[in-house]
């Protein structure tokens, strides 16, 4: 949710390190972690999965699942943001560091706005050209992964 960036007083400001996303299919902005964001990369073709919400990408000779936030997932993507989640981590904007295995996954359908430090409002914000905008979602994205 994107609005006037007011800091929660309580959190301790400091800078939180990603990239701010456009998702295509709402326009809306979002902040991911350089923690989960690996890097991006573009022109990847996407192949649409049969009977699932996935699609899968070869990038860099592995084969990734690939979940869009915009329409379909099969087709060249413009951008991919290839991340790496995993069981425990949270929708913030400083995750804790991954405890066990982790999980590539690459997402479709986003623009990136800009990358680099952040003010950090609170656990789940961060001010992006005078707005809050939140963490991505990811319960959305290890759901399409199950």
């Amino acid at each position: 949710m994107q609005g006037r960036a007011e800091p929660d007083q309580t959190t301790p400001r400091g800078k939180a390190y990603g990239l701010v996303l456009q998702i295509a299919r709402t326009q809306q902005s979002a902040f991911l972690s350089a923690r989960i964001a690996q890097r991006v990369v573009s022109g990847v073709t996407v192949s649409a999965l049969p009977n699932s919400r996935l699609g899968m990408a070869l990038v860099t000779g592995q084969v990734i699942p690939v979940v869009a936030l915009g329409e379909s997932t099969a087709g060249t993507a413009a951008e991919l943001v290839l991340c790496e989640l995993w069981e425990s981590v949270t929708s913030s904007v400083d995750p804790a560091p991954a405890d066990g295995p982790t999980e590539s996954v690459a997402i479709s359908g986003v623009k990136v706005l800009a990358s680099g430090a952040f003010e950090r409002l609170d656990a789940s914000h961060v001010e992006f050209g005078g707005q809050s905008v939140e963490a991505l979602d990811l319960a959305q994205l290890m759901d399409a992964l199950e």
